[in-house]
This record gives structure tokens, C-alpha cells and sequence, in this order.
């Protein structure tokens, strides 16, 4: 998890995920309002699975955090050749 300021991108936090694939809590306290980058290594997660990363390597999830109060869910679901992403609940 990166955030922007200003035009530097600082790094906040790093995990990995589990074998659900999914990381409990990437950030301790709340994330401030601000511009932020969730950067997944696409690649090693395939290949912690056993599978080839013939595609995808990383993928970058740019974002804003506008209410500061609010729980920010954002998932990425995977294929060997696509993703997509939300913000979810």
C-alpha cells in the first residue's frame, strides 16, 4: 500500500496473502484522506499457487480516499488473463 504526497509515493504498508488469498489487515488505524496505490505481484502469487504467470506480472489499483471514517474493502479477482476490481463493503 503506497500514498501519494505530493509527488512522492511513500510506502505504507506491505503483505502477503494467505492462502485464501487474502490479507486481514494490510493498514493499522485509518487511512487519511489522499491518493493511494495498492501494487499486487500477480506474478508470485501465481507461482506460490503452482501456476505459470503467463500474463498478468503486477497489477496497480489507483485510488482515492475521500471519508477517512469509512472501511475500504478493495478486492482483485484474478485470472490467468484478466482482473477486475471494486471497492467493496
Amino acid at each position: 500500500l503506497y500514498r501519494w504526497q505530493g509527488d512522492e509515493l511513500v510506502l505504507l504498508s506491505t503483505a502477503q496473502t494467505n492462502r485464501d488469498g487474502r490479507i486481514q489487515a494490510l493498514f493499522d488505524g485509518a487511512l487519511q484522506v489522499g491518493l493511494y496505490q495498492l501494487a499486487f505481484d500477480v506474478a508470485a502469487y501465481f507461482h506460490s499457487q503452482g501456476r505459470d504467470a503467463t500474463f498478468l506480472n503486477k497489477v496497480v489499483l489507483e485510488f482515492h480516499v475521500l471519508d477517512s471514517d469509512r472501511h475500504y474493502h478493495v478486492p482483485l479477482l484474478l485470472s490467468r488473463y484478466s482482473c477486475s476490481s471494486y471497492r467493496g463493503s
